[in-house]
């Protein structure tokens, strides 16, 4: 009877090892998946925020080409070209003199 107890008690405590490893491996692996999901979660928003920032540069720049497009179908198309010439990048008719107000921001 008393060696039938000890081997019992053995089995117990390898059982109990066995099952305090699988406790621990298990807890590990659903660790690493919560980690794993809060990680994409959080990609996931950054993405959507930048699609959304995208969406609203192509809305803008879609706004601007149809404009564009707009003053090319009407014939404007000198005067906006003159227009930009002298705003972008600062020229200017021969022999006219262009005056900067220096107060203006």
């Amino acid at each position: 009877m008393q060696l039938l107890k000890k081997r019992f008690d053995r089995m117990n405590q390898q059982e109990r090892r066995f099952s305090f490893i699988t406790l621990a491996v298990v807890l590990l692996v659903v660790c690493v998946f919560v980690v794993t999901i809060l990680s994409l979660t959080a990609q996931a928003q950054e993405k959507k925020r930048e699609i959304a920032s995208l969406n609203a540069t192509l809305a803008a720049q879609q706004a601007e080409n149809q404009r564009v497009q707009d003053l090319i179908d009407q014939g404007d198309e000198s005067e906006y070209i003159e227009r930009i010439a002298r705003e972008k990048y600062g020229y200017a008719r021969p022999e006219e003199r262009v005056y900067i107000d220096s107060d203006q921001s």
